[in-house]
């Protein structure tokens, strides 16, 4: 009986121990000592232009079981895996609360995400984030216009000068020879290209990357005729693409033969 007595106080004294035990540990759990810092405005994922400016603001606070001051602020952001520091104006930092609002340039394209960190004195620090896209800004074409273009005998044709082209002669009566004059570039681009370039940057982009022609010689000088030829040409910096559609032959056995060529143009 004895013995049995003994066995027991022993597990009663174990389990109190084991309790103690728990009680100390849940007592020394870790807490939470980091300041806060949240959006005030903004701060959700965006997707902007270059040239577009990014506007939030931030609202920091100490640690409400620690108290200690806030110590530094930064922002930057991460593009990459490379972070790219954005200057503070710290002026405020070293208090309990601090707030600001902030006008972020966006100057050129990229994909990132942009962080707001706050530091207390004890180095605890917090952070909040957001991801930024930012795509070429795009200019759409100005709307498609009228095009004519009339040559009569012995006569150079009318307004190609604008598109820095020139038409001085038909081939052996057969064809209309368009040629390029103070032109930059003079280019054949697909006929499909007519519809899918849609903003100045694409046309552009298509000029570019296209071989320069010597003359354009498809429009006959001998009949009428449909087209759907698509040129572009860039003259004073300034990218023009056309779409010849028709082409009109008058004979006079007098005067001679007036050819007209028709279309349209945008820029």
């Amino acid at each position: 009986m004895k013995k049995l007595s003994y066995l027991l106080g022993l597990l009663i004294a174990g389990s109190l121990i084991f309790s103690a035990c728990n009680k100390d540990e849940e007592e020394e759990a870790p807490k939470d000592l980091t300041p806060t810092i949240a959006f005030e405005t903004g701060g959700e994922d965006v997707t902007a232009v270059v040239g577009d400016t990014l506007k939030f603001s931030v609202v920091c606070a100490s640690n409400s079981i620690s108290g200690e001051k806030l110590d530094k602020f930064r922002i930057y952001m991460m593009i990459e895996n490379v972070e790219y520091p954005t200057p503070i104006d710290e002026t405020g930092i070293d208090e309990t609360v601090y707030s600001a609002g902030f006008d972020y340039p966006l100057d050129y394209a990229f994909t990132g995400r942009l962080y707001a960190e706050i530091t207390d004195v004890d180095g605890q620090t917090s952070n909040v984030s957001f991801n930024v896209t930012v795509e070429e800004a795009t200019t759409p074409l100005e709307g498609e216009e009228d095009l004519e273009w009339v040559r009569a005998p012995s006569t150079n044709g009318t307004n190609l000068d604008m598109f820095g082209l020139k038409w001085t002669y038909n081939e052996k009566t057969v064809y209309a020879v368009i040629e390029p004059d103070s032109a930059q570039k003079f280019v054949q681009l697909d006929s499909l290209q007519w519809v899918s370039i849609t903003t100045k940057e694409d046309l552009a982009l298509a000029v570019e990357d296209a071989d320069s022609i010597v003359d354009y010689r498809n429009v006959s000088a001998f009949a009428d005729g449909t087209y759907n030829d698509v040129l572009a040409t860039k003259f004073n910096d300034e990218y023009f693409i056309l779409n010849i559609q028709e082409g009109i032959v008058v004979f006079d056995s007098i005067a001679g033969t007036t050819v007209t060529i028709n279309g349209k143009y945008n820029k």
